[in-house]
């Protein structure tokens, strides 16, 4: 083969296939011959594998007939040189000396230290590791396949200072991994620092006349002590049962100064030794590596491949070269990736492959396991061999620790990729993984306080129903931890085995599901699941069971007809001794009366329910308690509608006390929210914006979207008391977006109700009137009518803003007539403040002043805006000094009190030139700016568009 056909190769694996097919070989045959597997063969021959120059001398070019044909060994060595990077240049060793007048030359090989890949990410685990060899001298490198041990000692080695050499020797089984090929590398790389002391060694060895092996060792040793330098040892794992070579290396840490760096894919047994454990690449690393891998992936797919190989960068590598040819979506590639054939193929070549039969049913059980395992833990070891057999217990450890597959065996746990592979291929041994799904479970229910993880493995090991009477006896701890969607996936999973094969688990699973999901976001799927398993419960206990989740759900999505009509008719089915059933109907039953504002036969029903939550004690007394966080919200939200903020705060204090007796965090939850209301309402804002922060934290973390709705509306409120229009727009948004989610439809238009008031105060008249018009006609069928006559007296405001002041006028008068107006003295004080300025626009100060003289406004927000609008009745009339004392008085009553939109509207109305044109006083009073002020929003009737607070109390029932 010529020169020029030679060079037809530009790369190591062409000419190596080349070649291999001239000497008629298989890649099988080349495999046995140099000792490598016939898969390492091939990835040598795609340049998928960098060679090792030692071997490819020692061995490649005798198999492949190349010591006849220095032309090919020479190109060979120099592509493969060129493939790690480096260069042929003084690899080879010549030494001369006389004896006796006498030439001889003695040459070797000796190994240089591998160069960085192409791409190299340079690790903050390089700075780690040389402070702990400064500190220890002789340090072993462990990890796992891949995670890049040998490129951080070869980055370690290029930064050492160029006067001190680096020995590198790759032990390579039936290459390097005797004694005698050790101590003649050493020997070559202290001859070639002018140490002529080992010359003797090499010469010796050559006429196969060497002296006894610590003969050899001292002379070596002493050798090293003279030279300034670093020696590393890579692929140690090799050499893990060879007696003689771990004595060897022994030897060396004892009797030498040496640095010294072993690089391991498990633990050798060698003393005075550090161990440095190298792990996958930190998120930033491997960030920087996709980077040079030109791997352009969304960040949340990036997040998760970093996230499943934990950083391993030879997986990195191999994934970031198929993921480019996935088809979307990327996201089900990855579930599998640990059955993808590269992925799995690198595995076993890695890993399993070498793991021996009796650390297998270990491995499995790590598989399995979802969680870290106490391997330590004499419950575990019990269930573990009832199950498995026999087992060598301290020698599993002791292996499964030294092959760097665990770090902790108190905290056992296998590396993703590899626990994944390993449970895939279980499938075909579902009986063994259902066993072991059961080990686990009945383990963990022993020593852990998961309820979910352990009713997860026991679904997996068939045991359906009693998966689900754990979730349904912790189903209150499980949405306190936020768990609610984790579960709702195993009901799901659970609920799919029972539609094929268990009819009878149905019912069940149904309403655990809607119990998980009533108050989030999906609380349309809890009313479809309570409605389903209504339909297949028969007797009047089950029906009843269902009932009152069902009601509950209706109540938040504004159903309440229906609500209260299905209590009516499952209560008159139940006898006086279901005393539990009756309990949650009656108080959800007392919520629909609320809601109705049917406000004395809400009471009745709520002390019906408290009452017998007194007869349950003992072992039901947290159910008692349960009754009593749900009646006593109901007592005390009828108490703060009717003016009495202290016996309300009181009561909201004993269902609080109930709601932690009981474990309830989201009545905790929503008891703290509506004390932030009451503190809001009566100007104690500060507190209020404290009390609505901790209900935040509990609201959040148990994720009761329905309460966390309507807290954003208290703090809506809040904000625009203070003038915070930011805030308020802010909150008011979120709130509605929410409610519109979770299909609250009163809440939705309480909101929209509090938009429409910020838009009056910012002076966008028209759209405030458009948006409660539309409130109006969506809330007609929902039967809250405190919240509709509310919302009336609201577009009869818009009305005297808009200059239409009789029909305002016409409005407000109806409104007084109305008998929930008359009962609810907030209310009834809004509607006359605003019938007087009514009758004050047009003209009639003397009756205006007469309906307000009347009134007993009492005091927070409702009394400021009665007396603000007394100071602008008065501004028609009264002389300058008398009407500036009074406008003081106000603002600073007002400040005190945390109401600066008042201060704001008396300041704005003594300003006025006097005496003051009538039709001017609705504007200064509520409309605090102009609109030219504020960006007028995109579209105001738009439930996601920018909104805005609202000034009056509207207490969220």
């Amino acid at each position: 083969m010529t020169q020029t056909d030679l060079f037809r190769f530009t790369t190591f694996g062409a000419l190596l296939h080349y070649l291999r097919r001239r000497a008629r070989l298989t890649q099988r045959e080349l495999a046995i011959a140099v000792g490598y597997s016939e898969a390492h063969i091939s990835r040598l021959e795609r340049d998928q594998r960098l060679p090792d120059l030692t071997t490819l001398a020692a061995l490649f070019i005798p198999t492949l007939e190349l010591e006849d044909d220095p032309e090919a060994a020479a190109r060979l060595m120099e592509l493969a040189a060129a493939a790690r990077g480096e260069t042929l240049a003084g690899r080879t060793l010549t030494m001369s000396h006389t004896v006796s007048e006498e030439t001889s030359e003695e040459i070797g090989s000796i190994q240089a230290p591998p160069g960085l890949p192409a791409l190299y990410v340079q690790r903050a685990e390089l700075r780690e590791l040389r402070q702990q060899l400064k500190q220890t001298r002789a340090l072993q490198v462990c990890g796992m396949p891949g995670v890049g041990k040998t490129t951080l000692a070869a980055a370690l080695a290029a930064a050492w200072p160029s006067d001190q050499p680096v020995f590198w020797l790759t032990l390579t089984p039936g290459v390097t991994t005797d004694v005698d090929a050790v101590v003649r590398q050493l020997a070559l790389f202290v001859l070639g620092q002018g140490e002529q002391s080992v010359l003797p060694l090499v010469q010796q060895r050559n006429e196969g006349t060497l002296p006894p092996l610590d003969q050899q060792l001292n002379v070596l040793c002493a050798a090293l002590n003279s030279i300034p330098c670093l020696l590393c040892f890579d692929q140690a794992q090799s050499i893990s049962a060879n007696a003689e070579v771990l004595a060897l290396l022994q030897h060396l840490i004892a009797a030498t100064r040496t640095p010294l760096i072993i690089i391991s894919r498990e633990r050798l047994t060698l003393q005075q030794t550090g161990t440095f454990t190298l792990h996958g690449m930190r998120a930033v690393d491997a960030a920087q590596l996709f980077d040079l891998l030109n791997l352009n992936l969304p960040q949340p797919i990036q997040a998760q491949v970093i996230a499943r190989t934990q950083g391993n960068p030879m997986l990195l590598r191999l994934i970031g070269g198929q993921i480019q040819q996935v088809q979307p979506p990327l996201e089900q590639w990855l579930d599998r990736l640990a059955q993808q054939p590269q992925v799995a193929a690198y595995l076993i070549e890695t890993t399993l492959s070498t793991i021996p039969p009796e650390l297998r049913p270990a491995l499995n059980l790590l598989a399995v396991a979802d969680m870290p395992l106490n391997l330590y833990d004499e419950a575990l070891v019990e269930l573990a061999q009832a199950v498995l057999g026999p087992l060598p217990w301290d020698l599993l450890i002791e292996e499964l620790t030294r092959r760097q597959l665990i770090d902790q065996p108190a905290q056992a746990q296998l590396p993703l990729l590899l626990r994944d592979h390993i449970y895939s291929t279980l499938v075909a041994r579902l009986d063994d993984r259902r066993a072991l799904h059961k080990l686990i479970a009945e383990w963990y229910e022993h020593i852990g306080d998961d309820p979910l993880i352990i009713a997860r493995h026991y679904a997996r090991a068939q045991q359906h129903q009693t998966a689900t009477a754990l979730l349904e006896h912790n189903l209150e701890q499980l949405i306190n931890r936020g768990q609610s969607n984790a579960t709702t996936a195993l009901v799901d999973d659970l609920l799919l085995h029972a539609r094929r094969h268990d009819v009878a688990l149905r019912p069940t699973l149904l309403t655990l599901r809607g119990d998980l999901l009533v108050h989030t976001l999906r609380g349309d799927e809890a009313e479809a699941n309570y409605r389903e398993a209504l339909g297949l419960v028969h007797t009047p206990q089950l029906r009843a069971s269902v009932t009152w989740r069902l009601v509950n759900s209706l109540l938040q999505r504004g159903l309440v007809h229906e609500a209260h009509e299905l209590c009516s008719q499952v209560l008159a089915e139940l006898r006086p001794e279901d005393r539990l059933l009756r309990g949650e109907l009656l108080a959800a039953q007392s919520k629909a009366l609320l809601m109705l504002s049917q406000f004395d036969a809400a009471l009745a029903a709520a002390d019906a329910t408290l009452q017998i939550a007194k007869t349950l004690v003992g072992s039901l007394a947290f159910v008692g308690d349960r009754f009593r966080a749900a009646a006593g919200g109901t007592r005390a939200i009828i108490l703060q509608i009717k003016r009495q903020p202290d016996q309300a705060l009181q009561q909201w204090r004993e269902v609080i006390s109930a709601a932690e007796r009981a474990g309830l965090q989201r009545s905790l939850g929503r008891a703290l929210a509506n004390i932030g209301n009451i503190y809001n309402e009566y100007g104690q804002l500060d507190l209020a914006l404290q009390t609505y922060n901790r209900a935040l934290l509990c609201l959040r973390a148990v994720g009761d979207s329905y309460a966390l709705a309507r807290l954003l509306h208290g703090k809506a409120m809040l904000h625009q008391y203070r003038m915070e229009w930011d805030a308020a727009l802010a909150d008011n948004a979120e709130s509605c977006a929410i409610k519109r989610q979770i299909g609250d439809v009163q809440g939705r238009a309480n909101s929209l109700n509090q938009r429409a008031t910020i838009l009056i105060n910012l002076g966008q008249l028209h759209a405030a009137h458009e948006l409660i018009q539309q409130v109006l006609v969506e809330t007609q069928s929902t039967g809250e009518q405190w919240a509709q006559h509310t919302y009336l007296d609201t577009l009869a405001l818009t009305e005297l803003l808009l200059g239409q002041h009789t029909q305002a006028q016409q409005r407000l008068e109806q409104l007084l007539k109305q008998p929930i107006v008359v009962q609810d003295q907030r209310l009834h004080t809004f509607v006359v403040n605003h019938l007087a300025l009514a009758h004050a626009v047009q003209g009639h100060s003397e009756q205006a002043r007469a309906l307000l003289e009347q009134l007993d406004a009492g005091d927070g927000e409702v009394s400021l805006e009665h007396r603000v609008i007394q100071l602008g009745i008065s501004a028609l009339t009264a002389d300058a000094r008398t009407l500036d004392a009074q406008a003081q008085a106000i603002s600073a009553d007002a400040q005190q009190a945390g109401f600066p939109l008042w201060a704001s509207a008396a300041t704005r109305i003594a300003a006025q030139p006097r005496p003051l044109a009538p039709a001017t006083l609705p504007a200064l009073i509520f409309a605090h700016a102009a609109a030219d002020d504020m960006p007028p929003l995109a579209n105001p009737t738009n439930p996601h568009a920018q909104s805005v607070g609202w000034r009056y109390t509207m207490v969220e029932r």
